[in-house]
């Protein structure tokens, strides 16, 4: 909790966010824990850090899009209920967020990220499968609006 507030501050964020084992510290260690209040605290730092400091954050993901959709989808098809749900909530902000505009419109020209998403429509946990169509059906209205110049 104290590293959520002080990630607040852009310069610790920015810091955060460049550390070196930022990929293994957030997306495969804390949140993949079986302890739902480490990783929902996880969740809440990584919000603080990829929301909380838009500019900062889109250009983070954007020098490093590669290895953040590729990191990102795997915690989407985690077989952690917290962790699956939360990075569909995350990833759905996340996208529709001013200062990732490229970021999403590369998201959702993928045909891999969208098979992640449809698999997740066909999840045997209800909850999952409703988080997924909210943010299917983000996809579906922006991809549609991007096809009738709207």
């Amino acid at each position: 909790m104290m590293l959520r507030e002080a990630a607040r501050h852009e310069i610790v964020a920015k810091s955060l966010l460049e550390a070196p084992n930022f990929w293994l510290f957030f997306f495969t260690d804390l949140v993949q824990l079986k302890s739902f209040e480490v990783t929902a605290d996880a969740f809440e730092l990584l919000k603080v850090l990829l929301m909380g400091h838009g500019v900062l954050a889109a250009r983070f993901i954007q020098n490093n899009y590669a290895a953040f959709v590729c990191h990102f989808n795997l915690l989407l098809q985690s077989n952690n209920y917290v962790t699956c749900r939360e990075s569909i909530r995350l990833l759905g902000e996340l996208l529709l967020l001013r200062e990732n505009f490229s970021i999403m419109m590369s998201y959702i020209s993928d045909r891999e990220n969208l098979k992640i998403l449809m698999n997740l429509l066909r999840c045997k946990r209800k909850r999952i499968q409703i988080e997924a169509f909210h943010l299917f059906k983000v996809v579906l209205q922006i991809q549609l609006m991007s096809h009738h110049g709207g």
